[in-house]
């Protein structure tokens, strides 16, 4: 699917629908994939793996 693509925040929040502080919130919380830091570059990001598998779950908890 995704294979080894990563994310920048804005593209998170254009996905998640979610505020950046909510998403930051969130990941403290440890409710919402941490970032990783890009290795060579002053940059962090996520998998969109982990991002897809939080918004797969979230679906699954609100037809519940």
């Amino acid at each position: 699917m995704s294979g080894d693509r990563v994310m920048r925040l804005p593209e998170v929040v254009r996905l998640t629908s979610l505020h950046r502080g909510t998403i930051y919130r969130l990941m403290v919380a440890g409710l919402f994939p941490a970032q990783k830091k890009i290795p060579g570059v002053r940059a962090a990001a996520w998998a969109a793996a982990d991002v897809e598998a939080y918004l797969a779950k979230q679906r699954e908890q609100g037809a519940a």
